[in-house]
């Protein structure tokens, strides 16, 4: 924020005092309130990770119980790499069943005219044969996954849905304790300056 003039004048100017006064307000967003609630309370920080995974336990368990053990359809048995990408078989990637929450706290950054590290609390599901059974919808691939499983999205944004309401209310907690987490440990710093 630019300087704000307060006063003017020969008492102001010929005092020496500076007649501009720069005030800035800094507002931080999540990942930047991780980041200083690191650098103030490491345990704090880790316990909010922990805290976060118990949040959203029943987004990855119900997703986790709607992703097929067996192949979603016959020849998912067989390989498929359209353009180089191994997508199929299905189970290849050993991550069929694995979906998991994080915390991410990377700068938010433009790569290859995408913008990525958007998200901060994040549950995902890293597979490449699972990206395709979640949001195939063209084709006859996407067609057959459909009349078996419903339509897209057929795992995440199910489970999210079912535990939607939960998450946020229990989200709204977990950042009000970064919050003061973030507040108490710089009053900590400011009160260790003072009496030094």
């Amino acid at each position: 924020m630019a300087g704000r003039r307060i006063g003017s004048g020969p008492a102001l100017d010929a005092g020496g005092i500076d007649p501009f006064v720069t005030n800035s307000l800094q507002v931080l967003g999540i990942k930047e309130l991780l980041k200083e609630l690191n650098k103030v309370d490491k345990s704090l920080r880790m316990q909010i990770t922990k805290d976060y995974k118990s949040v959203v336990s029943g987004v990855i368990t119900d997703a986790e119980n709607m992703i097929p053990l067996n192949y979603p359809l016959r020849n998912w048995k067989y390989k498929w790499a359209p353009k180089g990408t191994n997508l199929l078989p299905w189970g290849e990637s050993g991550n069929v069943g694995r979906v998991y929450a994080r915390i991410n706290t990377k700068k938010t950054k433009e790569f290859a005219g995408e913008v990525v590290n958007v998200g901060t609390f994040v549950i995902r599901w890293d597979d490449p044969a699972g990206a395709l059974f979640d949001f195939a919808q063209n084709g006859q691939m996407a067609a057959n996954l459909t009349a078996k499983y419903g339509s897209t999205s057929r795992v995440m944004w199910k489970a999210w849905t079912a535990n939607q309401n939960d998450v946020l209310e229990r989200m709204k907690e977990l950042v009000e304790r970064v919050q003061r987490g973030v507040q108490e440990g710089i009053n900590r710093i400011d009160a260790t300056k003072v009496t030094k």
